[in-house]
């Protein structure tokens, strides 16, 4: 009943249908498990796609047992994808603004299932890295996505603990990516190990794709492309669905209708450079050590199935630290939480580069 009446009160109260009063009824609309399954259903996605990255780490060390492997070799084994993603989050990403973010996800899942498939049948490693790097290219926008679509459904006073929430599902995807390696490390069914990985990753891709095949559009995309019409129907659609968990908050005022500023003056443009830098910076510290972990283990002398072992130990690392965010990220200031998060990965990541002794190792390596 507090539902419907929450609903109607909604759709009835807010007059013309503006980008601000949409904005507004998004904000207001009590959590709910209609959210929860849409930060499930968006977790998935990001799982396949951090899969897919933590896979390239341990490709580096699998793929030897088959093909003979320079240091180049494994350095675009684990580069190619990278470098996919950097050109699909450039190509594809500003294609959501256009044709909206519910095509957008659809196409990155089912480009990446079809392309993880085809390279799980490479028969050289010329063409796995030309498979990988349009794998990466197909994947390039999820993460973007991810961020930009959990942002605009949720209501702003949650909005931070439910995108952890997403990235905690998601992140689970590196230590079993890891445990996987482990088992595939060899040959099963007559394939080798690798190639089920991708098939497994291929198959999961396509499984996320046919189950988020009816998520809604951006009501706040409609409304800010002027299709204010159809983002009250999706809208009133979702506020009908919605089964109350938290009371609603209060209804924000209205804000004026924002001016699109490629690079805003003043302050502003210090920070959105400041952020441009950490946007940059970041993926070297998160994904870049998460890649060459399992390659630097071999270095330090320990053997291949060690290598493989230990990684995946200490990918558990990553999942738990997203856990620990969902409780902080609304009661510690977030940029508190980005500097102390920052010189941790720093001082743990030296610490592992120089450390010899295995317990060393692995507490540096789940830390950071």
């Amino acid at each position: 009943m507090a539902s419907s009446n929450y609903a109607r009160a909604a759709v009835t109260s807010n007059g013309p249908h503006t980008p601000s009063s949409i904005a507004a009824r998004l904000d207001r609309l009590p959590l709910s498990s209609w959210h929860r399954r849409m930060v499930l259903l968006i977790g998935l996605g990001s799982f396949f796609n951090l899969f897919e990255i933590a896979l390239g780490s341990f490709f580096g060390v699998l793929l030897a047992a088959q093909w003979p492997l320079s240091i180049l070799d494994r350095s675009m084994i684990i580069g190619t994808l990278f470098l996919g993603e950097m050109i699909g989050s450039l190509l594809l990403a500003p294609l959501a603004d256009r044709f909206g973010r519910r095509l957008l996800f659809q196409v990155n899942l089912l480009t990446y299932a079809v392309l993880s498939l085809a390279t799980a049948f490479a028969p050289n490693l010329g063409v796995f890295l030309v498979l990988r790097l349009l794998t990466g290219i197909g994947l390039g926008a999820e993460l973007t996505l991810v961020d930009t679509y959990l942002s605009e459904l949720l209501p702003k006073a949650r909005r931070g603990r439910y995108v952890a929430w997403s990235y905690t599902f998601g992140l689970l995807a590196v230590p079993l990516a890891g445990g996987l390696a482990i088992a595939a490390n060899g040959t099963i069914a007559g394939l080798a190990g690798w190639r089920w990985l991708l098939i497994f990753a291929a198959c999961g891709g396509l499984t996320v794709w046919l189950v988020r095949r009816h998520l809604p559009e951006s009501p706040r995309w409609l409304a800010a492309t002027g299709n204010t019409t159809e983002a009250d129907r999706v809208l009133t659609a979702i506020e009908h669905q919605a089964q109350p968990v938290d009371p609603p908050d209060p209804m924000p005022p209205a804000l004026p209708p924002a001016v699109a500023d490629p690079l805003p003056s003043g302050r502003y443009r210090r920070r959105t450079v400041l952020m441009w830098v950490m946007q940059i910076a970041s993926p070297i510290g998160f994904y870049g050590f998460a890649s060459i972990a399992p390659i630097v283990l071999l270095a330090k002398g320990f053997d291949l199935a060690h290598s493989l072992t230990y990684s995946a130990l200490t990918a558990l690392g990553y999942p738990l630290g997203s856990l620990v965010s969902v409780y902080l990220t609304e009661r510690v200031e977030r940029r508190s939480l980005l500097i102390a998060s920052t010189l941790a990965s720093g001082v743990f990541g030296l610490a592992f580069g120089l450390a010899s002794s295995i317990s060393v190792v692995a507490t540096t390596r789940t830390t950071v």
